[in-house]
């Protein structure tokens, strides 16, 4: 009789054991989407997926609150943090090199978004960037590789930007634009988190 009760015991104690361990389980796949998405990115895959060394939030259009991110690299034994730059509003950056070459005493180069190859840097930046109507949120900065003086041309209706110079010079540019959804993702934030707190 007593061998019988302590077999029940057992038996209920590892069935109880056994139930919890499962709804954990579903609690955890739940959470974070442990399974086959059923659809592609954005529309499956869950709210958070871990996969690997590979954290996907909102099927990749999800948001990630941080102060501070920091790519780790390694190099001749020592190690060396790289922190990423903050910027305010939501924006994508596109930098380059040019070569302006001189025709009849004009001088130029162009960056042609309606002719860039698909995939490529250019492309991709033209693609899900919001430039404005008039491209008035394109932000370019263009510095020369010489004493030689260089200017740029905005030219919406043809989708390029033209760089103009005094003479055949290599000029670097730094290209600055919204993302496409900026409007979303406004300066004041409803997170319940205080964050890092500026004295005044």
């Amino acid at each position: 009789m007593t061998y019988l009760r302590l077999s029940l015991r057992y038996l209920l104690a590892t069935t109880s054991i056994i139930i919890l361990g499962f709804a954990l389980f579903f609690i955890i796949k739940e959470a974070l989407a442990w399974t086959n998405p059923s659809a592609a990115p954005p529309s499956g895959g869950g709210f958070l997926t871990v996969s690997g060394s590979t954290l996907t939030v909102g099927g990749g259009t999800g948001k990630i609150t941080v102060g501070t991110i920091d790519p780790l690299y390694s190099i001749a034994g020592g190690k060396y943090a790289t922190y990423l730059p903050a910027m305010i509003g939501q924006k994508e950056e596109l930098t380059g090199v040019v070569s302006l070459q001189c025709d009849n005493g004009s001088c130029s180069a162009v960056l042609d978004f309606a002719d860039a190859a698909k995939g490529s840097d250019l492309w991709l930046f033209g693609q899900i960037s919001d430039f404005g109507d008039k491209w008035q949120n394109l932000v370019v900065l263009l510095s020369p590789g010489s004493d030689s003086e260089v200017w740029y041309k905005k030219d919406p209706e043809n989708n390029r930007l033209v760089f103009f110079g005094r003479s055949a010079t290599e000029a670097s540019y730094r290209l600055t634009a919204p993302r496409f959804d900026w409007q979303k993702w406004g300066n004041v934030s409803n997170e319940p988190y205080e964050g890092f707190i500026i004295p005044q």
